[in-house]
């Protein structure tokens, strides 16, 4: 049907964005588009996903519903793996996404952006190791004067005229 997509490339795309599967993200929404899937339609369907991937966390007993694909169940059992945490930054960064849409003059490339931006934010692309990232936080808190600072000051000093000794006294 026009503007509606396939629940599993909604898991798909859902799975891409967790594993950080960029190549994979791109050309899936490629693939959607080709078929008439419209760009509001998918986020809203992607955040029913997560608000749903949250109640599966906090009740895994919903995976058990009769109701449910061997789509859904899968989908159910390999979410579990991800903490709350990871999955209401998700939440938050398509909310932003689906304000950020409604005003866009090409939802297309701002449903992507949207999309790459959420996986950016839950797979930390940061080269930093955990021991450098440890001394960066830890350095944040030296206060350092700037080097061009301490010159200004210098200057400034140096700038004061000399004042003889009688000035000085008859302050």
């Amino acid at each position: 049907m026009l503007g509606f997509s396939k629940q599993s490339d909604l898991y798909n795309l859902s799975k891409d964005i967790l594993e950080n599967n960029l190549n994979n993200l791109i050309t899936t929404l490629e693939d959607m588009y080709q078929r008439g899937s419209e760009t509001s339609k998918i986020l809203e369907n992607m955040m029913d996903i997560i608000n749903w991937s949250c109640k599966i966390k906090i009740n895994t007993n919903l995976i058990k519903d009769e109701f449910l694909s061997e789509d859904d169940k899968n989908f159910a059992t390999y979410i579990t793996k991800y903490d709350h945490g990871k999955l209401n930054i998700f939440w938050q960064s398509l909310m932003k996404g689906y304000d950020e849409i409604k005003i866009s003059p090409h939802p297309h490339s701002t449903l992507e952006m949207i999309l790459l931006r959420c996986a950016f934010l839950l797979n930390d692309q940061s080269q930093t190791s955990p021991e450098e990232k440890k001394k960066s936080e830890i350095n944040q808190n030296i206060n350092q004067a700037s080097p061009n600072l301490d010159q200004v000051i210098q200057n400034k000093v140096n700038q004061l005229p000399e004042k003889s000794l009688k000035d000085k006294i008859d302050m």
